[in-house]
């Protein structure tokens, strides 16, 4: 997600950053060059001054074909948007990958570092091309919610790579349901930790839940426990699914939650999957779909692009011209994802795995989200750049419309993490700023529970 000639929300949903690269075609390097890492820097170097020709004359035919300088520069200028004022080379590092050798050039930026990965393959020609951010100096974290009295914590393994999880279970009396806590898209851990303040949304909705006598279970996602195991083979199974599906059984066998009805809470991605969470596990009694959609993945990750593209032309780091053939890129791209049945083609904008989009499209979200029964809960913030209140959250009403049961609450002012949101930062980098997930919003949730079982 041309891996990336154009700009990329990483994460899938959170979908959090904007990236730009080309994925290495070439051959692999035949040996080192001792002049790459100063070759690299210096191109680098050029690249952040406004000089793109040192860095494109290194791309070998096939790349050039795929970025013009032109792309090249806009590509750095959306990548470079939020990141600050440039302050220089931080570090150059080379590794051996595959065959290929990279170079990481780590630029220095006031508000967050970002990495160039060089990688070199057949001649010392330049076959591929990674843009990404670097970690942002650490925020102090918001304090994090107390345990609520009397409750207790148990740690879990869930599945066949028992990956690490907590039982929570309250204190005080309830309802008669326990929540099963699914995170977004990537390697999200059990607490749902995202932005350098270390927020937690997963960890806050188990906190409070509990002070309303809610038990819930959250467990690390595979590729977070085992990063090893993410390839380009794997699929939405191997990211989310099976794994779900392996906490609702857990959940079921367990003594403490005996006769409990199981409700699935899902957030961003996980919301989204709640239809198929449910055919895999038809014991599921309730689901909450918090910063979800029924729109497509791709049609989202094709808004955030665009919403990407526009900030960047206000910002005038790249030019209306730069901003069309983008937006014709990228309609191209996501086109081809909404359609795409060949698990062994060519990846999707470069990032996102012809295996890992197909098994998405065959999930057939949309005609399984129509067939739900169950009482079911959709929950939006107001302030969610990410995944919006008219595209997305207004999605679920026709879809749901045979459903007798679906409430639907939008909050003012919270973001995609259903924390108070800076209005005044539509970007990831809100996420930095040390925050809560909004106590109305829990109790709001246990209430709907509270009325149902």
């Amino acid at each position: 997600m041309l891996r990336r000639a154009l700009t990329v929300l990483a994460a899938a949903i959170l979908l959090a950053g904007c990236t730009a690269s080309i994925a290495p075609d070439g051959d692999p390097t035949p040996s080192a060059s001792p002049d790459l890492e100063a070759v690299s820097r210096e191109a680098v170097e050029a690249l952040a001054a406004g000089d793109s020709a040192p860095l494109h004359t290194l791309f070998s035919p096939s790349m050039a074909g795929q970025l013009s300088a032109q792309q090249l520069e806009a590509a750095w200028a959306q990548t470079i948007a939020t990141a600050g004022e440039y302050t220089g080379t931080e570090s150059v590092s080379v590794a051996e990958k595959e065959g290929f050798t990279v170079v990481t050039v780590t630029s220095g930026f006031t508000t967050r570092p970002v990495l160039a990965d060089l990688t070199y393959g057949h001649a010392g020609q330049l076959e591929g091309l990674w843009f990404s951010y670097g970690e942002a100096p650490t925020t102090a974290p918001a304090e994090p919610p107390d345990l609520p009295e009397g409750a207790t914590e148990e740690e879990i393994a869930v599945g066949q790579y028992e990956l690490p999880g907590k039982l929570l279970l309250p204190g005080g009396a309830g309802p008669n349901a326990a929540v099963l806590l699914v995170g977004g898209s990537g390697p999200t851990d059990m607490d749902g930790t995202v932005g350098t303040a270390g927020n937690a949304v997963l960890r806050d909705l188990a906190y409070q839940l509990a002070e309303h006598g809610v038990p819930t279970l959250r467990y690390d996602k595979r590729f977070a426990a085992h990063p090893e195991l993410a390839t380009s083979a794997s699929t939405i199974q191997d990211e989310v699914l099976d794994d779900v599906a392996a906490a609702i059984e857990l959940m079921g066998a367990m003594p403490e939650l005996e006769s409990r009805e199981i409700v699935v809470l899902g957030h961003s991605l996980g919301g989204m999957l709640l239809p198929e969470i449910v055919a895999d596990s038809p014991e599921v009694a309730g689901g909450v779909i918090v910063a979800g959609t029924a729109r497509s993945l791709w049609a989202v990750i094709g808004s955030q692009n665009e919403q990407a593209i526009d900030a960047a032309l206000e910002a005038e780091t790249i030019t209306e011209e730069q901003a069309s053939e983008q937006r014709t890129a990228l309609a191209a791209e996501i086109a081809r994802a909404e359609t795409l049945t060949d698990p062994h083609a060519e990846s999707i904008l470069g990032v996102l795995s012809a295996a890992y989009v197909v098994s998405v499209n065959e999930l057939k979200l949309p005609e399984l989200a129509a067939g739900l029964e169950i009482p079911l809960l959709v929950l939006q913030g107001a302030n969610d750049f990410q995944v919006s209140a008219g595209a997305d959250f207004e999605s679920w009403r026709p879809v749901l419309e045979a459903n007798a049961d679906v409430t639907y609450e939008l909050f003012p002012g919270l973001n995609h993490l259903m924390m108070p949101a800076d209005s005044d930062v539509p970007d990831v980098s809100q996420y930095d700023i040390p925050a809560n997930v909004a106590p109305e919003v829990t109790a709001l949730i246990a209430d709907w529970l509270t009325a149902r079982w």
